[in-house]
This record gives structure tokens, sequence and C-alpha cells, in this order.
């Protein structure tokens, strides 16, 4: 396994509110890369006007970005016609992101990812992107950061929540050690709501089964739980927080540690 060269994406994305299949991350892992050119630390695209987006971005006339879709870059499996039924039901997905107006007032938007989706006489398929969702998946900028993560990675899983979890985990790889509510966590990954046995098991020990038998998988993680919040009353507290600690598999040195350090005895279990 060799390391490849990542691709970048706003960790509006990473951290969304949103619920895609298996196969609907593998199509917008697909839509990011064909962005690549596009993520540049030098405009906000977030508040940039649509003059900047027509200027930089191949815009059709409706103000849609249209990217050609390949089918065996969503599914190697050639499941042809549920996967088209998959990217046909992304119409129906929102996104939600934050921003400031010219009012000086914090907006919460919800739009959809994909405007249009045109399929011609041979089955080719192009999506279109409307300028609202390009604006949650190219912002990205100094002071801002991003998220870059190995592709392979992601579309070689099969778990939804292995895919999302993998891309936070790539976005603290450096740092390596990070904490999220779990409230957090579940309403960001869009699962039931879980106990939070219930989200351990279904949840954080598949992904953790998921990548570290994925050779494809160039990151590993441990976890643990524990309770960060106010205690009110008598009874015993429950976990509220998970902390990740992120290992690199194409580093020996951080594969040994992850054999032999005792940093959680949560995957004792697993």
């Amino acid at each position: 396994m060799k390391r490849n060269k990542g691709i970048i994406q706003s960790n509006l994305a990473t951290f969304g509110v949103y619920k895609f299949t298996s196969w609907q991350m593998n199509c917008l892992v697909h839509l990011v890369e064909q962005l690549q050119p596009a993520m540049s630390r030098d405009v906000d695209w977030l508040n940039a006007d649509l003059k900047v987006f027509q200027e930089t971005l191949p815009l059709d006339k409706n103000g849609n970005l249209l990217i050609p879709i390949q089918m065996n870059e969503i599914d190697k499996h050639h499941h042809g016609s549920i996967v088209l039924n998959e990217i046909k039901k992304m119409f129906k997905q929102t996104i939600k992101y934050n921003f400031t107006n010219e009012q000086g007032k914090l907006v919460r938007r919800e739009c959809y990812l994909i405007s249009t989706m045109d399929i011609d006489e041979d089955d080719n398929i192009v999506l279109g992107m409307p300028v609202t969702s390009l604006r949650w998946l190219l912002y990205y900028g100094k002071g801002i950061g991003g998220t870059i993560y190995d592709k392979k990675s992601v579309v070689s899983m099969n778990g939804v929540y292995a895919k999302r979890i993998f891309m936070m985990l790539s976005r603290w790889k450096d740092k390596r050690v990070f904490s999220m509510k779990i409230s957090e966590l579940m309403n960001e990954l869009q699962t039931p709501e879980y106990a939070v046995k219930d989200f351990e098991k279904y949840v954080l020990k598949t992904a953790f089964r998921e990548m570290i038998n994925n050779l494809n998988s160039v990151l590993q993680f441990k976890y643990s739980l524990s309770y960060t919040g106010t205690k009110v009353g008598k009874g015993k507290r429950g976990f509220d927080t998970v902390t990740f600690k992120v290992y690199d598999k194409l580093s020996e040195a951080q594969m040994e540690e992850f054999l032999t350090d005792s940093w959680s005895n949560r995957i004792n279990a697993i």
C-alpha cells in the first residue's frame, strides 16, 4: 500500500449534517475530485459573488456546474441500475451550512446538493451542481483549513459511517487526538437516536472493524468514551464524549504504537 495524493474538501462537508448511502458517498467523493482545480485559498467561496463562480468555473446557462459521472467510480461491481437509482435519490438529499449574510446576520442555509441530472441515449450521466452546494464543498482557505483524505480508502469501504469517520480522522490526522460530543457526532452522521451503548456497537465498533480489515484504508483509530459535562443530581453519569486517536497505517512507528500502547481499552472487546 502506497501513499496517494489526497483530495481536498471543505470541512463543512467533512462535518456536515447529511445522510447518504454508501454509493451516494462514493458519488460525493467523485464530485469533490472533479472540483480539485477550483480548490483555492485565494477565493472565499462561501461568500463569493456569483460573478466569481462564473469567471472561475464553467457554469452552464442555468448557473450549474455540470459534472460527468463515471459509473465505475461509484461502484466497482457493476450494480448499474441500483447505483443509478441511488444517484437519482440524491435529488432529495439536502445539505446544511451556516453563513453570514450581507446584513451581518448568521444564517442557517438548507439546500439541495444536486439540481439536475442529464442522461443521454447512451446512458451517460451528467450531474448539475448549483452554486449553493458548490459553496459548501469548496469552502477552504487560509484560516479555514480543509480536509485532505485518501480517495481509495473511502470508496473501498462499504459502511457509510466508516466512510464519514475516515474523513473526520483525516481532518485531524496530524493532531492525532480529537474529541466530539456523542450527540454532535450522531447528528452529523444522522444516525438513529441510539443509546450510547448502541452507538458504540453499531457505529464506532463497526467503523473500527471495517478500517482495520480494509487493506486499502490508510488510517486506523482507537477511541475512548468519557463524561465531560456538569453532573446534576445523584446517580451514575453516562458517557457524553468520544475521543479518537488516529494511527497512520503507512507509518511503521504509528502502527507499532497502535499494537502496543494502552491508550484505550474500548477496543479490547471488539
